[in-house]
């Protein structure tokens, strides 16, 4: 079964959204469980020390997540068997250890990044299902003989009560 692009995009973010919240809490309880792997800092210069060490574990506990989750990049943008291990007859490649890397880089960065990125991608799933609504209506009146002006088509388009997000955003 063909997925669209903006179905692969949602389910590719969905399965890193998931993979970062593991990165996050495991990151989490590393800062908890073992705090004089960042200490506690004064000054400025140690405290930027501080903020390099907790960015590189979380990087190294991203790479980790995505090797042993089989998050491949590349793997993940095929869309094909998107994170289980399956007997690959190429076996380990540079290509799959490169999108692992690069996975683990991205679930370093926070479950928030691919939160908003979810939320942007499904409200412009909804704007465009929207838009299609409209002009199958807009056609269906054309179909039918019908005439229709710049108002009728106004009054079809999607109006502020029917959105769902912030209401200062205006189309």
């Amino acid at each position: 079964m063909e997925v669209s692009g903006m179905e692969l995009a949602i389910k590719i973010t969905l399965v890193l959204l998931i993979l970062s919240l593991i990165v996050e809490k495991i990151n989490g309880f590393v800062k908890l469980y073992f705090p004089s792997l960042y200490g506690k800092t004064y000054n400025e210069e140690e405290e930027k020390m501080r903020e390099k060490k907790i960015q590189r574990n979380s990087i190294i506990i991203g790479i980790i997540v995505a090797v042993l989750s089989n998050a491949n990049f590349f793997k993940l943008l095929s869309g094909k068997d998107m994170m289980y291990w399956s007997d690959d007859p190429e076996g380990v490649t540079i290509k799959a250890i490169l999108g692992c890397l690069i996975s683990g880089i991205f679930l370093s960065q926070g479950s928030k990044f691919f939160h908003d990125l979810l939320d942007t991608l499904l409200y412009a799933k909804k704007m465009k299902k929207g838009l299609f609504e409209n002009q199958d209506m807009v056609n269906q009146q054309i179909k039918n003989g019908e005439n229709i002006d710049s108002g009728q088509l106004l009054a079809y388009s999607i109006k502020p009560e029917d959105r769902d997000d912030d209401e200062d955003v205006s189309i």
